[in-house]
């Protein structure tokens, strides 16, 4: 499983900020829920179901 490009994930989010919190958000969901894929690393696995569209981010700026 290679790496998606980083250009391929932009159009998801509106930064590269957001893309960074997204994908780590969903790596650790994938950690502490057992539910990743002993082969790949959690990023990666996280950055491919953002791309086939498993999740999708919604982030709220107004909060922060």
């Amino acid at each position: 499983m290679d790496k998606p490009a980083l250009q391929d994930l932009d159009k998801f989010v509106d930064c590269r900020y957001a893309l960074v919190e997204v994908v780590s958000k969903r790596a650790r969901m994938l950690v502490d829920k057992g539910q990743g894929d002993p082969q790949y690393k959690p990023v990666i696995q996280a950055m491919h179901e953002l791309e086939d569209h498993k999740f999708t981010c919604n982030l709220d700026y107004e909060k922060h």
